[in-house]
């Protein structure tokens, strides 16, 4: 369970908008993540019971605007985990396990600093401290 103190570096919000969104569209880098265009950023954050659209804005800095008041929100340590998760479900990844595998460890480059990790438990991917 997750402390009540639960906050997340800007960096690691930026490295999770990266995995969320896949980074801008037209970055000359493969994404780190799965591409996600505006509509599906929106469908994204729904399944994790976030309200978000784009409001005429950019896919990336809106998610990251999005990540940052919820980061700095009362519940960070309920709803940041459950995006984490949602950002790194393997079912994503089925046609992709490298990509996966990468997610990972971009994700726990950052998140070590904050004192997480993502682990592989079963066939899911878990945060821990």
């Amino acid at each position: 369970k997750m402390t009540a103190d639960f906050r997340l570096s800007p960096q690691s919000i930026d490295a999770l908008a990266e995995v969320i969104s896949g980074g801008a569209g037209n970055a000359t880098t493969p994404p780190i993540g799965l591409y996600r265009s505006g509509p599906q950023l929106e469908k994204f954050m729904r399944g994790c019971n976030i309200e978000f659209s784009l409001n005429g804005g950019s896919r990336v800095p809106s998610l990251v605007d999005c990540l940052l008041a919820i980061n700095n929100g009362p519940d960070a340590a309920k709803i940041l985990p459950r995006i984490i998760r949602q950002a790194t479900d393997p079912r994503d990844f089925i046609t992709a396990p490298e990509k996966l595998t990468a997610v990972i460890e971009y994700m726990n480059g950052y998140l070590a600093f904050d004192g997480f990790e993502l682990r592989h438990q079963g066939q899911k991917v878990v945060l821990a401290p």
